[in-house]
């Protein structure tokens, strides 16, 4: 996981594991989590370091496949990543615990924040449920990226890539608008390296510059597609989800209740492989 080094004796990093975007406080919160057990818990460590090398050898299996280490391999996606490190520690959240549409909502579509997995367990914070429900008051439950994901479920395979490149539903992050402070950033970089008497040999890092260059030009090649509504409305399709959604916790559903429902095969497939998704198996994280 980035943290426990297979040549170093009880000496863990924290910190070094860093997000393509957002996310770094939750990324070093969860290693704090990770090392704390290692370090008061003797059964956990000695379980985990007992086949550290397999471990380690599954992680790069399962992330990397079978290519050569890259320089930006320390990238993640911080989701993910907090979700395999709670369940390395057994605090994830557990599909088969959701009792109500309000629960799969939070375990589908809540963001993998640390906080979210300090709401019961050993590593329990007192607050955190007022917390998270202060969330899903300002973001509606997440209900949009909830029914975002039934709408495209409910896709035909073979039109689904189409339908996410619909202009109106896609979800482009244009950062051009902080180029501006690129001048700004070297700026001030080079005004704190000359007060600290700070040396540093640039070196150039052609790798880097490709991956850069090679996502400025997607970037750019996507922005003429774009075409947004000035007052954007959701598509009908995704609207009609969140409706559905909506009308199933107002009248306080249970799972159980919208399992029972009649609905037609394409929609009960797609509900059952929420509620009995594929399991795949982790080594480095049993």
């Amino acid at each position: 996981m980035g943290v426990i080094p297979s040549t170093l004796s009880n000496v863990y990093l924290i910190g070094y594991t860093r997000p393509y975007t957002g996310g770094l406080a939750n990324i070093i919160e969860m290693q704090g989590l990770l090392v704390h057990k290692l370090v008061t818990q003797p059964a956990f460590h000695d379980r985990v370091h007992r086949n550290l090398g397999e471990r380690i050898a599954g992680y790069d299996a399962h992330y990397f496949g079978d290519r050569p280490p890259r320089r930006y391999d320390h990238l993640v996606y911080y989701g993910f990543y907090t979700e395999d490190v709670a369940r390395l520690i057994g605090i994830d959240h557990k599909l088969g615990d959701c009792r109500s549409l309000k629960d799969l909502l939070f375990y589908y579509a809540f963001p993998n924040n640390a906080f979210k997995y300090r709401l019961e367990g050993e590593y329990a914070v007192p607050g955190v449920e007022g917390l998270i429900e202060k969330v899903n008051r300002q973001f509606d439950h997440f209900v949009i990226s909830f029914a975002y994901l039934l709408s495209s479920g409910l896709v035909d395979a073979g039109e689904r890539t189409e339908w996410l490149l619909q202009a109106r539903r896609n979800l482009f992050n244009d950062m051009r608008h902080k180029e501006v402070y690129r001048l700004f950033v070297d700026h001030y970089i080079d005004v704190y390296r000359q007060t600290k008497g700070i040396a540093v040999v640039e070196r150039d890092d052609p790798e880097w510059d490709a991956l850069v260059a090679k996502a400025t030009e997607a970037r750019d090649r996507a922005v003429p597609a774009i075409r947004k509504a000035k007052h954007y409305q959701m598509d009908d399709d995704v609207a009609r989800e969140v409706r559905l959604i909506a009308s199933w916790m107002a009248a306080g559903h249970d799972l159980e209740a919208i399992d029972a429902m009649t609905q037609d095969p394409r929609r009960a497939a797609l509900w059952s492989s929420l509620m009995h998704p594929t399991e795949y198996a982790l080594p480095f994280l049993d």
